[in-house]
């Protein structure tokens, strides 16, 4: 008889392709924190999230295998969101686009076709994609939940700590008073003698 192994391989779920989908929305607001509200990015994280399940169902409808259905969803959400990036970085004429798109899908289809067939490497590489997409995620959510922290709390007051020389020459022109004093110009105006404006003029 033959000997059975009870253990059961555990199974990984690719969560992902969720986490690459959100990353590229979650930068672009913590990179502009304090010129755009975040709720102007719900919709942009709606769809995203919403995009990528669907994909990722589609596809592991198609490969009957959620591994490389979820290696193919986060490789077309990568592609997708890097295409502008790489694009601006490598092409130098204005006529590079046609070939830079070429260029691009043939990545595509030579990606798509290796994680095809090679389902057993796709285990130890969800797992590094897994833990890739959390470590992307907790930057900009750090940047944001600290910008939200620190709108919410109340300022502190400031503290000044330099010291302070008392001298009765110095006058304090920073404060202003609610009622201003009035000020009084005495011009003393008057002739003189006879005697003295004859040798003077």
């Amino acid at each position: 008889m033959s000997a059975i192994d009870i253990q059961s391989p555990k199974k990984i779920i690719p969560f992902h392709p969720l986490g690459f989908a959100l990353y590229p929305i979650l930068a672009l607001v913590a990179a502009n924190l304090g010129h755009s509200a975040i709720a102007d990015a719900q919709r942009a994280i709606l769809i995203s999230s919403l995009t990528a399940l669907v994909l990722l169902g589609l596809l592991w409808l198609i490969t009957r295998n959620l591994l490389i259905a979820g290696g193919l969803t986060t490789l077309l959400t990568a592609l997708f969101f890097l295409y502008g990036h790489v694009h601006s970085l490598t092409s130098k004429e204005t006529d590079s686009t046609f070939w830079f798109s070429i260029m691009w899908g043939a990545l595509l289809v030579i990606s798509a076709w290796w994680i095809t067939t090679h389902p057993k490497k796709m285990k130890p590489i969800t797992k590094s994609l897994n833990a890739v997409s959390i470590i992307l995620i907790l930057f900009p959510l750090y940047t944001i939940v600290s910008y939200q922290i620190e709108t919410l709390s109340p300022p502190s007051p400031m503290i000044d700590d330099t010291p302070t020389t008392q001298n009765s020459n110095d006058t304090t022109t920073d404060q202003t008073p609610e009622t201003l004093p009035d000020i009084y110009y005495i011009i003393l105006d008057g002739y003189g003698r006879q005697d003295v404006l004859a040798d003077i003029y």
